[in-house]
Formats: structure tokens, C-alpha cells, sequence
């Protein structure tokens, strides 16, 4: 993977690690949440951190009331922009 701006290849893996969390299983959480905690302590940019908190949000919901609607769950996140 190469990038013509200089980016690491580590930069486009937020998306994508992202979007694997929002329907990653209970055992399949702390594995995420390790990798997006890796990513943040390298890169030291607040966004991962709060996809972060993002993720730990969705994740409360669902595994309370059993029910997967992420959509819903963005809707109620706090200063959550959708892009």
C-alpha cells in the first residue's frame, strides 16, 4: 500500500477497523478496542480516541438490550458527525 501525500498505511486502517467494531461480536471487542488504543497512542490525534468512546457507546447499548441497530446508536452519540 502506498500513499503519494506520505501517509502511513496505518491511517487508513481507522475506517476500516472502525466499521469492524460496529459488528464486532463481545469477544471480538477488547481486540478492537486494543488495536484503536495502539493506533491513538501512535498516531496522538483525538479522533481515534473518540471513535474510541464512539465504539464503547454502541457497544454498552447492545449488549444490554440485545438489540444491533447501529444506525439508531450513531443517531443518539453525542457530537457524532456523520461523513
Amino acid at each position: 500500500m502506498k500513499s503519494s501525500s506520505g501517509l502511513s498505511p496505518r491511517v487508513l486502517m481507522a475506517t476500516p477497523l472502525f466499521t469492524a467494531g460496529l459488528w464486532a461480536m463481545p469477544d471480538a471487542r477488547p481486540a478492537v478496542r486494543r488495536s484503536l488504543q495502539a493506533m491513538a497512542t501512535w498516531m496522538r490525534t483525538p479522533h481515534i480516541q473518540r471513535s474510541t468512546a464512539v465504539l464503547e457507546h454502541i457497544w454498552s447499548k447492545t449488549t444490554t438490550s440485545g438489540y444491533h441497530d447501529v444506525l439508531t446508536y450513531l443517531e443518539e452519540t453525542p457530537e457524532f458527525l456523520p461523513y
